[in-house]
Order: structure tokens, then C-alpha cells, then sequence
């Protein structure tokens, strides 16, 4: 029976080609477009969910405040994880993490540059699942220079020998370290990354039994079902009874006057399987997704299979009249309503299967352009897996049941005695709902054309603000040099022709690696005050270009310097600053002595981090001896950036044969910090375009219907004397209207979610109404074209053909 409705439903579709391209080709695009956000919503929510006890597993993370500096960080101290197993049987293991970047490490024939390289505790490869291709989970770290690579790893550096046994040593470390065991390389939706793993025990760090080391990552798992949040509430305990100590010889008062004074600091608990998609918590092991563009995707895919829905119904129900005179032969012949009923849903169902099979190879065939553009690497395997292939069937099924509803309803409602008589027409009913329809698909095309314009503004804004300092032509050199040749290297580095100044520090804005706590002389010692530290040279100021405001910066031509420091305009404004020649600041260690620095400038503020963020407090001191673990910057003359790259690599490798010159600009590296922008405006503007299409190609649908049935009408105009635009206008004017009323909808809605969505930015752009005009105009214009198009093709025709039988 079901076999013979989808047999005349093809027939009907093959005789209406024209109306069926339309509805196809829109549902088709769409729900391609739908499929891949949906393989891109499904890659972010599945991250880490490969590890076996996933669930179990925690992050720790550093929840506190000091001074006006609020802190929600990942990296905590390294006692927390042994002694939370210690203190607490639901603790079942504990990992502490440290990772490391840029290390040249050493076998007996070659030299290596490697990045993702951890430092971990032995349980490392028992509590997450990363399946050991040789060696043993429990055993591949127990031993002290033991080390396990991954697979890719392993190729690159010995080819198609057996690593296992072989010998690396790491620049600086005297140490060798031999291969273990063999990884499988992490896969691409895992936080954790990495190339090559050692055990904790080799983290060179004289502060590992400190409380206030805030410097690891430290990952615990719970028995089985424990809840987090009981654990949570013992914590605060266990610091009372280990931190005391060092906050008193930090501050030199007790944690309880010092916690009175607003200060606090604790650790929290933070699930595996929420770490991608936290924001609030800073700093992890790898860049995480913000859950609200997830939530943006999905509703802008909602919303272009909506549109493509409502063209199904609008033309549907638009030629509903001319599929009256069937509907009443087909009662006469005994059919009832059910039975007819269950023939037009069957050709909705037909369209929704045919177009969900083409959908499904557009996404196949858009995958690497997606990926390219979203710098992803998602494939469609993800759609075979259960229960997604089943969702995907009852979804398509659904679709169409629900697409051809009412079109069904309203077919089946005609009676013979009435539709074949002549001069038959559809109710208002219909009309209206036509209307409501379509001024739907208009609200969603300018309320997404307005948050593409609205992303784009906020992005170019954000690459082209003044940053405080100048950002242009600066080469940042990652690894500093180390050895008795770095000041000669320094001096080279300033001869070369095409260089303006150089500068090495142990931060630079986009990358900063010290966050210290200072207290000010003279103030009470429950007064503290977090800082962004950079240790630099003398050059800083004039390389990077930042604005004095008051005093100097540091100088190596001042012997005092050493106990000098410089502050941003912020710090002096947090920290209630007056008059810098009466200040000084104090950085204590943790035996109860105090080194003081006086302050002798102030510079301007200048953004060291993404805009995300509102500026920070800093201090800038005066460190030469600590050039070799920091950031060398040189300010390249403009137009001179390929002769300079090409002098600095011969003289580094003048100075390190086997290490070769890694560099970065510094523009490139913070414009990466907007990469989550930049996916959201692509995707936005593809979902615009989109959108909009398939708004038009209904529109398109529907004038076409409308032509046809007032085909007389525009002939007897065109013999009085019309023009053409005088005929597009009289047919646009009606979506003129549903337009503006559409505008009426989508501009407040617009604004308040694209006000709430700037949030995100400590610097952001003003909502400019000219946008929500310019949306609404683009829409007009976009739909005039389209109408005109129709009404050109139907003026070119002779109208003695549309009135021949009148």
C-alpha cells in the first residue's frame, strides 16, 4: 500500500520539476549545512570522552583572590594531588602535569626541536586511556629516566628503528632518557597533547613541597559514583592545615588576618568531560571552545532548516489550488480523507529522504573546505556511530511528516461539490498563513545578516585597536640564547641593517609565564597585590614602543636598578599609588626575607593579553641574568622584514649549528587569539548567504506561483502602459511590508543577544543602528531582484498568448 503512495508521489514530483528543484534543492542545502554543524557541535561535546573512567576524573583548579585580582586558573601547587590521596579514600590516583614547549632535545646522530612534551606522574598512562603500542600503563614511568613518545614522534626522530631502548637528552640536562614505551598519538578531541611523556620526578623545581607553587596542572580520580561536591567541601580544610605556614612567611601575618583582609585562595573541582568547554576557568593544557557559540551554531542551523521548511510549505499551500480539482476527482473515486491525507504526507516524506541522501554527499564533498575554514578535522564517521545514524532516519522522517502536515490538512479539507466548479480559490486562511511564513524566514535572515555584521565590526576592531604599544614588525625569537655568547649575540643581533632595536624578557604581551604577589612598604602586611611580572632589559620600552607617563624605565647604566622597578598605569591606580618616589614594593620568598624595589616609572597601560580581558596590574624589573629562558623581540624596519629574517638566521646559526632560529611575529600570535571569532564570523557569514539564498529561492517559488495565476492581470497592465518596475513594485509591495514587519521582530532581538554576546569582550564595539538598517535595506534590495527577475521573464512574453481565450 505505502509502495503505491510513493509511486504517485514521484509522479507528481516528476510532473511538477520546476516546484520540486525548488524544495529539494533548499531542504538539501540546509540540511547539509545542519549536518555539518551537527558533526561540529557532536566533535566538541565528545572531547575526552575516549578515556575509560572519564567520568571520574577531575581537573583541580586554583579558585581565589588576592588584592583586587580575581583568580579562576587550572595550574596548581604540587603537594595538592599526593596529599588529597593521602588525606582522602575516594581519591583513588592523582596525576600532576607540567608541560613544556620548544626544547631541543638530542640523540647520538641528530637534534630536535620538540613542543608537547609533559612532565607526569607514573599513573599517568593507567588513569587516562592513551593505548600503548609497546610497554606497559602501570610500568612505562616507573622508572626515573624512563620516557614514552607517540608513534608519530617516534618516526620522526628514528625512522623505522625499534625506539625502545634508545637514548634522548634534553638541552640543558646532563641527564639521558630512554624510551620505554610507545604511545598512540592523542586524538585530535583530547585536552591533553602530547609528544613525549617523562615521570614527574624530573621536573627541576626547588618548590615542590610548596603550597603557594601555583605552577602544575593536577588531575585526580574519584571512586566510582563519589559526588564531587562532598569532596569539595573538605578542601578548604586541608588547606587551613598546610598553606598557614607559607602565607606567613609570604605576608608575614596569619592566614586569618590575611583571609579578613579579603584575600582567600582555594581549589576546586572542575570534570574531565567539562574542561573543553569551561571558559571561566583560564589557562588549561590546550585552547578550549566557548559553549555560546556552540549554542550559536546550533540555533543558526536550526533556523536554515526552518527556513527551507517554511518554503516547503509556503508553495505547498500556495498550490494547493491548483491541486483542488484532484483532491475532488480523487473523493468521488472513494478516496477519504485519510487515505489522502497519507499520499501528500508521503510526498513530503519522499522530498525530506531524497533530500537528506544529497544533503549527506554536499557534506561529504564540503568537509575539507569546512575543516580548512574551522581548522578542524571532522569526518562523517561520526554520523555512522549509534545512536546518531538513528536520530539522523527519524529525524529526516519526522521532518517531513511535520513539513507536510498542514499543506495535508488543508488539501484534504476541500470538498468535491466545491472544487469543481469553476472559479474555485483558497480561503484567507491560507493566505495569512502564507504571510506569517514568510515573514518568519525574513526575521531569521535579518537577525542573522545582523550578528555576521555585528562579528565582523567586533573582529576588525579588536585586530586594528591600539594596543598600548606597536605591534607591527615585531619578530619575537621563542627560545632565548643561552651561554656565555649571549650579550655578543644581543650586540650582532642590533648591527644587522635592517634592525631597529632588541630586547629579551621573560614575557611578552600574548604569552606571559609570572604572576607574582607583592606586598608595598609601609602598608599593612594583609595588603596584597597581584602583578604580571616581566623581568626585561633595559631596551623594552624603546622596542615595544610603550609611552612613559611619569619617571623613566629601568637602566643597566644604574647600579640601583637591580631594586628598580617600572609599573603600568593600572597597577598605580589598584594599588592606591600617589607618589612613585615613596613607593616601594616588596617580594618576599618563603624563609621570611623581603627584596624591595623601588619604583622609578610609570608607563601606559597597554593590553598584554587577548581583549577578551580588562588590563592587568604589571611590573617590569630589571633581570639580565635571566636572558636564557626568555623571549628575544627585535623591531624590524618596515619593508626590510625578508633581508632581516634571512641576516638573523645566519648569524644564529653562526652561534647554535644545531639549533635552528624559531621565530614568530608578534601580530600573527595575538590576532590567534581570535581564532573562536574568526571560525563564528565564517560560519555566520556562510549561514548568511545561506540563508538568505534559500529565503529567495522560496521567494522565488512563490512570486512564480503568484505570476502565473495573475498572468492576465500583468498582460493587461503591460498593454495599458506598464512598466515593468511599476509590476515589480505592485507585487513587492506586499513583501515590502512583511519585511518591515519582520524588521519590527528580528532588530530587538538582534541587539539584545548581540549586546549579551559582546560581553565576552573587556574592549568591545557599540551597537550602531545603521547596521539594522543596512540589514533590512540589503533584504529589500535582495528581494526586489528576485521579483523583478520573475516579472522580467513574464513581460517578455506576448500577452494576445495569456489572453487568447478570454
Amino acid at each position: 500500500m505505502f509502495t503505491s503512495f510513493f509511486r504517485v508521489a514521484l509522479r507528481v514530483l516528476w510532473r511538477q520539476k520546476g516546484y520540486t528543484v525548488i524544495n529539494i534543492g533548499g531542504l538539501a542545502i540546509s540540511m547539509g549545512s545542519a549536518l555539518l554543524i551537527l558533526l561540529y557541535v557532536l566533535n566538541e561535546l565528545q572531547y575526552d570522552t575516549f578515556h575509560t573512567n572519564a567520568k571520574n576524573i577531575y581537573r583541580m583548579y586554583l579558585d581565589g583572590k588576592i588584592g583586587e585580582d580575581r583568580l579562576c586558573v587550572a595550574k596548581t601547587c604540587p603537594p595538592l594531588g599526593p596529599t588529597m590521596k593521602r588525606d582522602y579514600p575516594e581519591v583513588v590516583d592523582f596525576v600532576r602535569i607540567k608541560d613544556e614547549s620548544n626544547v631541543l632535545i638530542r640523540t647520538d646522530k641528530q637534534t630536535f626541536l620538540e613542543n608537547q612534551i609533559l612532565y607526569a606522574d607514573s599513573g599517568f598512562f593507567t588513569m587516562f586511556t592513551f593505548p600503548l603500542i609497546r610497554g606497559k600503563p602501570e610500568k612505562v614511568l616507573s622508572a626515573p629516566n624512563s620516557m614514552v613518545i607517540t608513534l608519530s614522534t617516534a618516526s620522526r626522530i628514528f625512522g623505522s628503528a625499534d625506539p625502545i631502548g634508545k637514548m634522548i637528552r634534553f638541552e640543558n640536562d646532563t641527564s639521558y632518557y630512554m624510551v620505554t614505551g610507545v604511545a598512540s598519538d592523542p586524538p585530535q578531541n583530547s585536552q591533553i597533547r602530547f609528544n613525549i611523556v617523562i615521570p614527574f620526578g624530573s621536573v627541576k623545581d626547588k618548590g615542590l613541597d610548596k603550597w603557594v607553587n601555583n605552577s602544575y596542572y593536577t588531575y585526580v580520580r574519584l571512586v566510582d559514583g563519589f559526588p564531587a561536591r562532598n569532596l569539595e567541601e573538605k578542601l578548604p580544610g586541608m588547606l587551613l592545615r598546610y598553606i598557614g605556614d607559607e602565607i606567613r612567611m609570604l605576608t608575614g601575618v596569619e592566614l586569618k588576618d590575611w583571609t579578613k583582609a579579603g584575600n582567600f585562595i582555594g581549589y576546586k573541582l572542575q570534570p574531565l568531560l567539562d574542561v573543553h568547554l569551561d571558559s571561566s576557568v583560564q589557562g588549561g593544557l590546550a585552547p578550549i571552545a566557548n559553549r555560546k557559540y556552540l549554542v550559536i551554531f546550533s540555533l543558526i542551523a536550526l533556523f536554515t532548516v526552518l527556513i527551507a521548511c517554511i518554503n516547503y510549505i509556503n508553495i505547498a499551500t500556495a498550490r494547493s489550488a491548483s491541486r483542488a480539482r484532484e483532491v475532488g476527482i480523487r473523493k468521488v473515486a472513494g478516496s477519504n480523507r485519510k487515505m489522502l491525507a497519507v499520499q501528500f504526507l508521503s510526498e513530503s516524506v519522499l522530498i525530506s529522504i531524497i533530500s537528506i541522501v544529497i544533503a549527506i554527499t554536499l557534506v561529504d564533498l564540503a568537509i575539507p573546505w569546512f575543516n580548512n575554514m574551522m581548522h578542524l578535522s571532522i569526518n562523517l564517521k561520526l554520523l555512522w556511530k549509534f545512536p546518531w545514524w538513528a536520530v539522523l532516519i527519524i529525524s529526516t522522517v519526522l521532518f517531513g511528516i511535520l513539513a507536510g502536515l498542514y499543506p495535508s490538512f488543508l488539501l484534504t479539507t476541500y470538498t468535491p461539490g466545491r472544487v469543481l466548479k469553476s472559479g474555485f480559490s483558497q480561503g484567507k486562511g491560507s493566505a495569512l498563513l502564507r504571510k506569517i511564513l514568510v515573514t518568519s524566514q525574513f526575521i531569521i535572515s535579518i537577525a542573522i545578516l545582523i550578528g555576521t555584521i555585528i562579528i565582523y565590526q567586533q573582529l576588525k576592531y579588536m585586530q586594528s585597536k591600539d594596543l598600548g604599544f606597536d605591534k607591527e614588525n615585531l619578530l619575537v625569537i621563542e627560545r632565548g640564547f643561552s651561554g656565555k655568547n649571549q650579550k655578543f649575540l644581543l650586540d650582532e643581533i642590533k648591527k644587522l641593517p635592517g634592525v631597529i632595536n632588541v630586547t629579551i624578557s621573560t614575557s611578552i604581551p600574548g604569552k606571559l609565564n609570572n604572576n607574582m604577589t607583592y606586598g608595598i612598604e609601609g602598608r599593612e602586611r594583609t595588603n596584597s597585590y597581584l602583578m604580571r611580572t616581566f623581568w626585561t632589559d633595559d631596551n623594552f620600552d624603546e622596542t615595544y614602543k610603550l609611552r612613559l607617563l611619569e619617571g623613566r624605565y629601568l637602566s643597566s647604566d644604574f647600579a640601583s636598578d637591580s631594586s628598580a622597578a617600572v609599573i603600568n598605569a593600572m597597577a598605580m591606580k589598584q594599588c592606591g599609588i600617589d607618589d612613585i618616589s615613596k613607593t616601594r614594593f616588596l617580594f618576599p620568598d618563603l624563609h621570611g626575607n623581603y627584596k624591595f624595589y623601588q619604583v622609578v616609572g610609570v608607563v601606559r597601560d597597554f593590553n598584554i593579553e587577548s581583549l577578551h580581558s580588562a588590563i592587568k596590574p604589571c611590573i617590569f624589573l630589571l633581570q639580565p641574568n635571566r636572558w636564557n629562558w626568555g623571549y628575544v623581540t627585535v623591531r624590524v624596519k618596515p619593508g626590510e622584514i625578508k633581508q632581516t629574517v634571512d641576516s638573523l638566521v645566519s648569524l644564529w646559526n653562526k652561534f647554535s649549528v644545531d639549533d635552528p632560529l624559531h621565530y614568530f611575529f608578534l601580530d600573527d600570535e595575538l590576532n590567534n587569539a581570535y581564532q573562536e571569532e574568526k571560525r563564528t564570523r565564517n560560519l555566520a557569514l556562510f549561514f548568511t548567504i545561506l540563508s538568505i539564498s534559500i529565503a529567495c529561492l522560496g521567494l522565488l517559488g512563490l512570486i512564480s506561483y503568484t505570476i502565473v495565476r495573475r498572468t492576465k492581470e500583468i498582460s493587461v497592465r503591460k498593454i495599458m502602459g506598464s512598466e515593468p518596475w511599476a509590476i515589480v513594485m505592485m507585487l513587492a509591495s506586499e513583501t515590502m511590508v512583511l519585511i518591515g514587519i519582520a524588521s519590527l521582530i528580528a532588530w530587538p532581538s538582534a541587539w539584545f543577544y548581540m549586546k549579551n554576546w559582546l560581553t565576552n569582550f573587556a574592549f568591545r564595539i557599540q551597537l550602531d543602528p545603521l547596521v539594522f538598517i543596512f540589514a533590512t535595506l540589503a533584504v529589500i534590495i535582495i528581494s526586489i531582484v528576485t521579483i523583478f527577475w520573475q516579472v522580467f521573464k513574464a513581460s517578455a512574453r506576448n500577452p494576445a498568448d495569456a489572453l487568447r481565450y478570454e
